[in-house]
């Protein structure tokens, strides 16, 4: 008999964290070794089969959230629940979804416990849920870098359309002759919102609204969701690097091809 599809929050049908667990060791660095026996990063969108065989969208979903826990709970939840199925992030805009969501350190009021000796979906007190929003138990995958490229990726080629084309005509004049560079960076930064604008949807602005206002979310971030996915996007290219690589996406789309 098939297991029952993991529980998802009812909000935004992303997957349900673990309660926190106040003894568990600290987090390992990237490349410190850890007892595999006892603990372990538990992916909470899976089966990873299935979901990387979407690219660089279900790379992004992957990563977008990963918690550190007990070894012996992440066998439990497992035992219990199989991965996602109606609510597999199977398309790009759900790929999209669980990528900010991720990058924003989205956390459920409800939970998955261990206190009865079986994984249960509750809801976290007070301190439960605080004590994981500052834990560092959560996290996103390879530094975000993934979930932030395909923001980028589809955000260009699903809104290039709505861009106006006499700012992206100058902007590659510009980037071609390389003149004018705080200019070029302008053009850059106007482009780039006029990409994400259409793709966000007013359903998404409202939960963005919603989670912000009741500190579901990671503190200091942007008001508004376009905003939030603009500076996520442009963590991934410092040191002036977006405009090059966007003016590369957008002049192989122009021309019919598939941006690197």
């Amino acid at each position: 008999m098939p297991k029952p599809e993991a529980p998802v929050d009812e909000l935004t049908h992303y997957p349900l964290s673990f309660f926190p667990s106040s003894d568990l060791p600290p987090v390992p660095k990237l490349g410190e070794d850890y007892d595999r026996t006892l603990t372990d990063f538990h992916h909470s969108v899976f089966r990873r089969a299935d979901i990387m065989a979407f690219g660089i969208g279900g790379a992004a979903a992957r990563d977008s959230r990963i918690q550190w826990s007990w070894r012996a709970q992440h066998l439990a939840f497992h035992e219990a629940w199989g991965g996602l199925d109606e609510h597999l992030p199977d398309t790009p805009v759900r790929q999209y979804r669980a990528a900010f969501f991720g990058l924003a350190r989205y956390i459920p009021r409800q939970g998955i416990s261990f206190s009865k000796g079986k994984p249960l979906v509750e809801t976290m007190d007070r301190w439960q849920y605080d004590y994981l929003r500052r834990s560092g138990q959560l996290m996103v995958g390879n530094d975000g870098a993934r979930a932030r490229r395909f923001l980028l990726d589809y955000s260009v080629q699903t809104g290039l359309s709505a861009v106006s084309q006499k700012l992206l005509d100058e902007f590659l004049d510009l980037s071609t002759t390389s003149r004018r560079p705080e200019r070029v960076r302008i053009l850059a930064d106007t482009l780039l919102q006029q990409t994400i604008d259409p793709i966000v949807t007013p359903g998404m602005r409202q939960i963005y609204a919603y989670t912000k206002k009741h500190e579901m979310l990671r503190p200091g971030l942007p008001r508004g969701l376009t905003g939030l996915i603009r500076r996520e996007i442009i963590a991934a290219f410092p040191g002036g690097k977006l405009s090059k690589v966007l003016a590369s996406k957008f002049a192989m789309l122009r021309l019919g091809g598939v941006a690197a």
